[in-house]
């Protein structure tokens, strides 16, 4: 708690310093970029995985540091596997690969821990910030609705939950949410200074999306697109023309080559996972189903409770505001095309799919609270705004309830102890064992994230599986004992070679968060 209110201290500051004058805009920003960071850094610090998806994500990516063209999870798998699915499969393309390099990366350079699997997120997490505000400052003349959007973002407790991998889906969005959103910003400026560098940066940024997560990376084009139509009897058409087909090009040369690969390498497990995204479309997949008013619903989740409506508010200013320019009509189409394509086109429902135009969603915000604080007295117009800003971002988006999710709790707690003797799961083995079984189900896939030299499963094997993958090759295997409801079978005890663990590890899918 001490740093959610160190936090809002600097909110408060950041304020009070676009308040005072246009001249401290800059300063103002940079306090509440490094609030924001603060923020994403200190709940990103828990000392164990989360379990969806953020485990999985985190031993690919672990994997990946040794391995960066191929991206596993069982890395030896000893008995046979269906190749379909991706929680306990070998090579692993349920995502695309540019976020688990992020990770990789980041582990190979600073070690291996909970924490620097997660910084990619904090750092881009934190970019998102400065970002929002610079969109929305090439989309109004306005002096308080960059500010305000920016800061909305910086407290958005759903961006927290997902960049501290308690939600699921967590780094892989994060990632694709700031691409999409730094293809847009990029696409902005270009239109604002015709240079073609923003352009190739625009396609750089959406390949980079794309590269992440899939095919909606490609959100900036429509926009553009239509943009483009309405000019295609204006003056230097065909330039611009030149340059939206540039950016695609760009982009296409960072997607492709992947693409290319991942089919020639590993081709029926490529083939599976394009199928597989193309049925998120037309079917409902792994449960994840919901009406029309799926993600409208969230909004209350997306943007916090009661001020929620403003977004819907700030979209009908936009649209039918004075002086309406291109900057505004993209904004609208992105968010509008995102809401009504996942809403009405797309059977398979999952909350983080919208979030990707969130920080849209927070100019809006900013754009109604903008109009209110016009129709204020001057006097009180100050003091109003740094009360609403920071009791609407402080309490409704980043709730204590969040930050109680990170402190000390039963699930929390569990987790914490099973995560400290999986770290040091080696004092209880003898040296030569390298393969474990029996553990809790996808505890195994935390294990294999601490100690990258050990190969380990879930439940017990079968009898014919351990005669073929371990009687056979007379190797040395160690067993959790659990207790009753995991009784180790007869086949396993008699083995001269097995070893049983008896370290007190918790069962924590019994507990609810």
């Amino acid at each position: 708690m001490s740093v959610y209110l160190f936090t809002l201290s600097m909110c408060m500051i950041a304020c009070a310093l676009i308040l005072k004058s246009n001249k401290q805009t800059n300063l103002s920003l940079i306090t509440l970029t490094v609030a924001g960071f603060v923020l994403r850094y200190t709940l990103a610090a828990d000392p164990f995985l989360h379990e969806w998806d953020e485990r999985f994500h985190a031993l690919v990516a672990r994997n990946m540091m040794d391995h960066p063209l191929k991206p596993m999870l069982f890395k030896d798998p000893l008995i046979d596997y269906d190749y379909t699915g991706w929680c306990y499969n070998h090579i692993w393309l349920h995502k695309q690969p540019l976020f688990l390099w992020q990770m990789a990366l980041s582990m190979k350079i600073l070690g291996v821990s909970e924490l620097t699997m997660r910084l990619p997120s904090v750092i881009l997490g934190t970019i998102t910030v400065p970002l929002t505000y610079r969109i929305a400052k090439l989309y109004t003349t306005s002096k308080y609705v960059p500010f305000t959007a920016a800061l909305f973002i910086c407290l958005s407790g759903y961006q927290l939950e997902l960049i501290s991998g308690y939600n699921g889906m967590d780094h892989n969005d994060v990632s694709f949410s700031f691409y999409v959103l730094a293809s847009i910003w990029t696409y902005l400026e270009y239109n604002r200074t015709k240079k073609w560098y923003w352009a190739i940066l625009t396609g750089v940024f959406s390949g980079s999306a794309i590269l992440t997560k899939w095919l909606t990376g490609l959100l900036v084009y429509s926009g553009w697109g239509i943009n483009l139509l309405l000019s295609i009897k204006q003056k230097g058409f065909k330039r611009e023309a030149g340059y939206f087909l540039l950016s695609l090009g760009i982009c296409a040369a960072i997607v492709i080559p992947w693409q290319v690969y991942i089919i020639h390498e590993f081709p029926k497990e490529a083939a599976y996972e394009y199928a597989h995204n193309t049925r998120h479309i037309y079917e409902v997949v792994e449960g994840h189903s919901g009406h029309n008013e799926y993600y409208l619903n969230r909004f209350p989740e997306y943007f916090g409770r009661y001020i929620w409506v403003m977004v819907l508010t700030g979209f009908l200013i936009s649209i039918f505001k004075k002086g309406h320019n291109k900057e505004s009509l993209a904004l609208g189409i992105y968010i509008a095309t995102v809401y009504s394509f996942f809403s009405f086109v797309v059977q398979t429902k999952v909350s983080a799919y919208f979030f990707v135009v969130a920080p849209i969603g927070f100019i809006y915000i900013a754009t109604t609270i903008d109009k209110v604080i016009q129709k204020l007295p001057s006097k009180i117009t100050g003091a109003t705004l740094i009360g609403a800003l920071v009791i609407c971002g402080g309490i409704i988006l980043t709730p204590v309830k969040l930050f109680k999710n990170h402190g000390s709790n039963k699930y929390r707690d569990i987790r914490v102890s099973n995560a400290t003797i999986y770290r040091d799961l080696h004092k209880y083995l003898p040296p030569n064992v390298k393969v474990v079984i029996n553990a809790h189900v996808y505890n195994n896939i935390d294990i294999m994230f601490y100690n990258n030299d050990l190969n380990v499963y879930q439940y017990c094997f079968s009898e014919e599986e351990f005669d073929v993958a371990i009687k056979k090759h007379k190797t040395p295997v160690a067993v959790f004992r659990y207790g009753a409801e995991h009784k180790i079978p007869e086949y396993i005890t008699q083995y001269k070679k097995a070893h049983i663990i008896e370290v007190p590890v918790c069962v924590p899918a019994k507990y609810k968060r």
